[in-house]
């Protein structure tokens, strides 16, 4: 929680705050932040964090720009992260787990984070049932949450026009030989203004 500590420093999150106002100047729709490390907050169990090496562990770097995107009323920025090894669909607000944000509605959600799975590079161990159930239990429970897979190796389609940013989760399912298929896992939308992923199906 020290305020010295921080994952971009001081140039490059100068840099970062002067292209978010800029992308306001010139009226652009959409505000990608492609970065390694995830952004939303990874609680464990007890509540605590997970991850201090991800954005977790700078909470003052985190909160400086949830404090522009607040304060100056930047809309419609999607987060593209990796490194995880594992994807997942986050609605990004302060304090997730509080009342100052709605789940159903997305209110108090001030961006969209999407992390793309690997492609080939491990996951977590443990048996698919098993791992499904951590899943199941992660989204239950974590509101901010609106997908996990832990399991499948892939990648991320984002799909942008003017109304919305749609990401798809496509999964492979051969890793060590060629050839093989890919489906279609899941498909997050966030509607232009609304900061806030929904399902889609069909």
């Amino acid at each position: 929680a020290d305020p010295g500590r921080t994952i971009l420093g001081v140039d490059q999150h100068a840099w970062l705050a002067e292209q978010l106002r800029a992308s306001v100047r010139h009226d652009v729709d959409w505000r990608l932040l492609g970065q390694q490390l995830m952004f939303g907050q990874l609680l464990g169990d007890d509540g605590l964090l997970l991850n201090l090496d991800q954005w977790d562990g700078y909470p003052h770097s985190r909160a400086q720009i949830l404090d522009q995107l607040e304060a100056e009323r930047i809309s419609n920025m999607v987060v593209l992260t990796g490194d995880i090894h594992t994807a997942w669909a986050v609605d990004i607000a302060r304090d997730p787990m509080g009342e100052g944000y709605d789940p159903d509605t997305g209110r108090g959600s001030l961006a969209v984070e999407l992390v793309t799975s690997s492609v080939t590079s491990p996951g977590p161990k443990g048996e698919p049932e098993a791992l499904r159930e951590r899943e199941a239990t992660i989204v239950g429970t974590r509101p901010h949450m609106k997908y996990v897979n832990l399991r499948e190796h892939g990648y991320l389609l984002l799909d942008i026009d003017a109304e919305r940013a749609l990401g798809e989760y496509w999964f492979v399912d051969r890793l060590l030989e060629r050839g093989g298929t890919e489906r279609l896992g899941a498909a997050y939308l966030s509607e232009s203004g609304a900061n806030h992923l929904i399902e889609q199906t069909g």
